[in-house]
């Protein structure tokens, strides 16, 4: 058994403690200061497993303060691998709960199973060793604990086996001994015995009295009991005469009638009322039979209903997600519709405001040379895609600077007409010519790629095109003569240059370029905006269109899917037509009408199981009642050997007459409340033999002798009383037998303590011998295990603990290979010596106690804390290698000592004070 989780709400100081998601160890130190909890996480771990003690909330040190209850969970993983779950509470009553895999079992407040072997008490004072156990191991303590630990297996509250024999053979001691020193109970009773002895005499001479008394007493009582018998004869036959003649008659005639109806055991189990019964059971069966055949008939309904919820509705249920989805994307297609209508539109106003946005920027004759009614031609579709590639913020900044150039030139007055010669010259014509042809290339390829060409193509337009631009930007002219214009002119001329190169493969209007402006770079962004807007509408528009082919796509899938299908719903067409929404519409009526026909052939399925179940009842009643009747009839004729109706005419008549005996046989009872009693009486004249005919002469000399006996009777008794009374107060003294009574009472005790010392004597030493056979069963295996702990905790020092079961000194004695012969384990051995032995000891008997069952957890409260450096890793080794069989959880307020434990393998666990 090992504890892998525990978490408590509220015991004692603890309180939502939680030892978190990872599992617990074979070995767990609880590390805290003093007062953290450690005790009280020990108390709640035997809580769990054995329940609460006291069982009471009011009694309970547990209960946290303000808090009306205390409580928590542990997780156990059992020897099978199995994990189990135990949950303990204790409000105004303790309750548990066991759960092992899927099952839950109530436990109330008893001990799990699987610790049933180790009781309570045991648990608590063998399977946890303390220092304070370890530290008072002195001289005067160590013979005790010798004992307790080979006698009880070192549960505290059990004496040991000699010291239990020695008060039993004290105890039989002070019943008896051969001398007479000291109190002894058997020779104080044999002393009252012989003085009861002296007593007796005194006694008999009353006894004699008392006899005579008595024999007088007897000779009235039967003079008195011959009266009573005279008298009892003759009130018999007065009675006889007076009381039982009227009950004999009236029992006779009831006897006429039973024999006059025949035996009654024939009819017995036949109503009272025949007639009228064998009428109520037929018409009962002819009830039930019309019950049937009208339930047969609303049957029909329903299994109608059942019918309509066929094959075909069912198979579009089965595909109601699909039919849903395609429904849902169906109503969406109407937008798409109008969608599309409407980019269309807006394409169309696009097109018209970018063709005469192009036209204007042309020249006159590119832009009647142009045709956009499709796709334009292919010198305009350069155009554009050439204007789509020019930089508008570049352009607008060399337009800028170009214009401030220019408001320089004019200041200057000169420069105008140098820039021009310049801008003619055959050097700057040379060095713009390479420029312009590559972006003129890059563009025509980059529109051949974008209009359907290879991609190649749109790749090395694109790569042509960012050459050009990128050379018109960085070519530097060559120096102008030495006669060259102003710095400002040829600046101008570079920016021009600059916006002629940007503007390559376009075939700008002159007036554009005349000089170039912020007109020419709104006309490029008007057009660039108005391309990226046509873009966008028809990429929008193709995704509609995809859509709607989606969508249809759907269908086609659909349809094939639920073949004939909606054709044979209500209120569906058998033609769908090929419009999507159409036949969304018309799929999701099949299916509703479908879903009506599931809930109404389930209604009627349910319908139909109560009327089956009624009719199988009321079928079961007619079958019963069909049976009873025939079972009547079939009596009837065997007892009469007539037909129905005339035998159910005589068998009432012999009821009736049985009927009237039995009338007259309860008034009989009425009116004679004894009439067991006179029945009794009649039947012991009658086998007496008496008469029951008495003249009047002899009924009243009877009556008088009664009356005589009555008298004789009375003082018969008195005399008898007054005898008994006298005898009655001689009895009241001390009599012979009240002497001789006591004497045997005393001499009855006497024999009781004789048989009570013996019997002390007896169980002492059946004590001594059974304790000599329990050392002798249990000791080789525990001093086995013992000398294993011993050897290992000793390092080697101590390899064997022996039993000196024979001498009178020390029980324990060691033996080692420094030894030359074995030594008693007391002084002068070390304190520390003792404690490793001790604890060898405890260790060997948890191990022997659960050695067959579950290995319950070892509890060690800071028991290496006064051993050396040495000797505590030894400890510690021996306890690394007891966790490795069973659970460990060493309690510590030392962080070197939880720190060793941890190199071990250990985890920890924190409390907080």
């Amino acid at each position: 058994m090992r504890i892998e989780h525990i978490r408590v709400q509220g015991f004692g100081r603890l309180a939502d403690f939680d030892t978190g998601p990872k599992r617990l160890g074979r070995l767990v130190v609880v590390l805290g200061p003093n007062e953290a909890g450690k005790s009280t996480l020990f108390s709640f771990l035997t809580t769990a497993l054995y329940g609460f003690s006291p069982a009471s909330r009011e009694l309970s040190p547990f209960v946290p303060w303000g808090s009306d209850e205390a409580g928590g969970e542990v997780v156990l993983r059992l020897r099978d691998g199995s994990c189990a779950s135990i949950s303990r509470r204790l409000r105004s009553s303790p309750s548990g709960t066991l759960t092992v895999g899927e099952a839950s079992h109530e436990l109330r407040n008893r001990p799990v199973r699987w610790v049933e072997h180790v009781p309570r008490t045991v648990f608590r004072q063998v399977f946890a060793i303390t220092l304070a156990e370890l530290a008072g191991l002195d001289e005067d303590t160590w013979g005790s604990i010798q004992d307790r630990v080979l006698g009880s297996m070192g549960a505290s509250d059990l004496r040991s086996a000699r010291a239990v024999a020695d008060e039993l053979e004290r105890e039989a001691g002070e019943i008896w001994r051969p001398n007479r020193r000291g109190n002894q109970r058997l020779r104080d009773l044999q002393g009252r015995i012989r003085t009861l002895r002296g007593r007796r005499s005194e006694a008999v001479e009353r006894d004699r009295r008392i006899r005579t008394l008595v024999e007088e007493r007897e000779n009235v009582h039967l003079q008195l009991q011959d009266a009573r018998a005279d008298r009892h004869r003759d009130k018999l036959t007065v009675d006889r005469v007076q009381e039982l003649i009227p009950v004999k008659r009236q029992l006779e005639r009831i006897e006429e009638l039973r024999e006059e109806a025949g035996p009654e055991s024939e009819l017995q189990g036949l109503p009272g009322d025949l007639t009228e019964h064998r009428q109520r059971l037929a018409e009962r069966c002819r009830r039930l039979s019309d019950d049937v055949e009208a339930l047969e008939a609303e049957l029909e309904a329903p299994r109608a209903t059942q019918a309509r919820y066929d094959d075909a509705a069912r198979q579009l249920l089965q595909h109601h997600g699909a039919i849903t989805a395609f429904a849902t994307r169906a109503e969406s297609a109407g937008a798409d519709r109008q969608r599309l209508a409407i980019l269309e539109a807006e394409l169309q106003e696009v097109d018209a405001r970018l063709e005469s946005a192009v036209r204007h920027l042309l020249t006159t004759e590119e832009a009647a040379a142009a045709d956009f009614g499709d796709a334009g031609t292919l010198d305009a579709l350069v155009a554009v895609e050439a204007v789509e590639a020019v930089s508008i913020e570049l352009l607008r900044d060399r337009v800028q600077r170009l214009e401030r150039v220019r408001e320089e030139e004019a200041r200057q007055g000169s420069g105008a007409s140098t820039g021009k010669e310049e801008s003619e010259s055959p050097g700057g014509a040379r060095a713009v010519a390479p420029v312009l042809g590559l972006v003129g290339a890059g563009a025509a390829l980059l529109a051949w790629g974008l209009l359907g060409g290879p991609t190649l193509a749109t790749a090395a337009g694109a790569a042509c095109l960012a050459m050009g631009v990128t050379l018109a930007l960085t070519t530097r002219h060559p120096s102008p003569p030495p006669d060259n214009p102003s710095p400002s002119v040829s600046r101008s001329r570079e920016l021009r240059t600059e916006v002629e190169t940007m503007l390559a493969g376009i075939s700008v209007r002159r007036d554009f370029l005349e000089p170039p402006g912020e007109a020419l770079v709104s006309q490029i962004s008007r057009v660039q905006e108005l391309i990226r807007a046509g873009r966008t509408a028809r990429r929008e528009q193709e995704l509609c269109r995809n859509r709607l082919d989606d969508l249809r796509q759907r269908m086609d899938e659909l349809l094939p899917k639920l073949g004939d299908v909606p054709g044979e719903m209500d209120e569906v067409p058998e033609e769908l037509g090929s419009d999507p929404l159409q036949v969304a519409t018309s799929l999701l009526k099949a299916l509703e009408e479908a879903e009506r026909r599931r809930s109404d052939a389930e209604a009627a399925r349910r319908e139909a199981d109560r009327l089956q179940r009624s009719l199988d009842a009321t079928a079961g009643e007619l079958q019963e009642a069909a049976a009873e009747l025939e079972s009547l009839d079939r009596r009837i004729a065997e007892l009469t050997g007539a037909g129905a109706d005339r035998g159910v005419h005589t068998l009432q008549a012999r009821l009736e007459v049985h009927a009237r005996a039995e009338r007259l046989e309860e008034e009989l009872e009425r009116a004679y409340p004894d009439l067991a009693d006179r029945k009794a009486r009649i039947r012991s004249a009658e086998e007496e033999g008496a008469s029951w005919t008495v003249d009047e002469d002899d009924l009243a000399r009877r009556k008088r002798r009664i009356e005589e006996l009555d008298q004789r009777i009375e003082e018969l008794a008195a005399r008898a009383e007054a005898l008994e009374r006298d005898a009655l107060h001689l009895r009241e003294q001390e009599t012979v037998d009240a002497v001789d009574s006591e004497v045997e009472s005393l001499r009855e005790e006497e024999q009781q303590l004789k048989r009570e010392r013996d019997r002390k004597w007896l169980l002492a030493s059946l004590i001594r011998e059974a304790d000599r056979r329990f050392r002798e069963e249990h000791q080789p295996d525990l001093l086995r295990r013992a000398s294993e702990y011993l050897e290992r905790l000793t390092g080697g020092r101590y390899q064997r603990l022996m039993v000196d079961e024979e001498g009178d000194g020390d029980l324990f004695q060691l033996m080692g290979p420094q030894l030359p012969a074995p030594v008693p384990l007391a002084r002068p051995i070390s304190t520390g010596t003792l404690e490793q032995a001790y604890l060898g000891l405890r260790l060997a008997i948890v191990d022997h106690l659960d050695q067959s069952e579950e290995r319950l957890p070892l509890f060690m409260d800071e028991a290496f804390v006064n051993w050396d450096e040495k000797r505590r890793q030894k400890g510690l080794e021996v306890l690394g290698e007891v966790s490795r069989t069973r659970q460990v959880f060493a309690f510590t307020c030392h962080p070197e000592m939880a720190e060793e434990l941890a190199r071990l393998g250990a985890c920890v666990l924190r409390l907080r004070r």
